[in-house]
């Protein structure tokens, strides 16, 4: 099932870039958000490997 929603979030990827393209004629937004999607991940990643005593 999470396999299944990280295809389709990342086949949807390419055309929200540009969609974001044609919205602004620029590349500038689809790079921030991509920025701002690897700061997601990155601290995300980082908040769940942390050591834990449970």
């Amino acid at each position: 099932m999470v396999q299944s929603f990280g295809y389709g979030l990342g086949a949807v990827g390419p055309l929200m870039g540009g969609w974001l393209f044609d919205l602004t004629d620029n590349w500038n937004a689809a790079f921030g958000c991509i920025a701002l999607l690897i700061l997601t991940i990155f601290f995300s990643g980082r908040l769940a490997g942390r050591k834990r005593y449970i």
